[in-house]
């Protein structure tokens, strides 16, 4: 059985091949497909302060953070005082999260000893634009004591080898510009 989305297409194709107006149910196809194909944007960090470069810029709208992922070296030291923070460019200068703690940070609690922490979030954001290249910066969850240490090798005792963000959001493209 289709899905509603999918009958509604198949019926404007029959439409379409039936009145030779392809070219307008073409656009109307385009343009209802991206009413129900929500983009997503992952992005992996493995260093404290890194450069996050993706192949094209996204418009401003709403972002909703989904999932993260912590993949760490499972020994308890360092201490990160129960996860970490991450700051990341876009959603930056006091608008978007406040907090008498870690403002215009995003808190992810782990713990030392486990070697993978899945959280699943829905939080969400009116992100401004998004250029193809942004940066993010980790902390310790209180800011304490030394930095937060990336090991993408696992070598290092209780290193973070990795953390992975996804957000998902409306549309890659902004139909208003066009």
């Amino acid at each position: 059985m289709l899905s509603t989305p999918l009958l509604v297409l198949q019926e404007l194709w029959l439409v379409a091949f039936q009145t030779k107006e392809i070219f307008f149910c073409l656009y109307f196809i385009i343009f209802f497909c991206n009413q129900y194909i929500m983009g997503i944007l992952h992005f992996r960090i493995t260093e404290q302060n890194q450069i996050i470069k993706l192949d094209r810029g996204i418009h401003g709208q709403n972002m909703t953070l989904k999932k993260v992922v912590v993949v760490k070296e499972p020994t308890a030291t360092p201490d990160y005082k129960g996860g970490a923070t991450v700051q990341i460019s876009f959603l930056s200068g006091g608008l978007e999260i406040s907090s008498n703690v870690n403002s215009d940070e995003i808190s992810i609690p782990f713990n030392n000893t486990d070697a993978v922490t899945n959280i699943n979030w829905d939080l969400n954001f009116d992100a401004e634009d998004i250029n193809s290249n942004f940066t993010t910066s980790v902390f310790k969850y209180d800011k304490t004591g030394a930095d937060v240490v990336f090991d993408s090798t696992g070598a290092t005792a209780g290193a973070l080898l990795y953390i992975d963000m996804y957000f998902d959001y409306a549309s890659l493209f902004d139909y208003n510009q066009y």
